[in-house]
């Protein structure tokens, strides 16, 4: 893990409003401690709420935030969730 001042200092990088920054610490918080349903929640949530592009920011800063570990983790958990997409999709037909 990162030194703390090293963490601060991505996350300034970013210029995240203070909402935005909460919101990574908690989407990097649902990987760290496993909790697949809140990690999919935050993940499709920041996309409806800030777009694609500042959503795709947010996960662009966990992976500096986190270890290798925990980020082949949170990969793994949004590939199932995009998978479940496009099946719930496809039977919707």
């Amino acid at each position: 893990m990162l030194s703390s001042k090293l963490q601060a200092s991505i996350i300034k990088s970013y210029k995240f409003n203070l909402e935005q920054k909460l919101w990574l610490m908690k989407y990097v918080e649902s990987i760290t401690s496993r909790q697949p349903k809140l990690f999919i929640k935050l993940l499709n949530e920041s996309d409806e709420r800030w777009g694609t592009e500042t959503a795709l920011r947010i996960h662009e800063a966990a992976t500096y935030l986190l270890s290798r570990k925990d980020m082949e983790w949170g990969n793994r958990v949004a590939e199932v969730a995009i998978q479940l997409l496009r099946l719930e999709k496809l039977l919707e037909r």
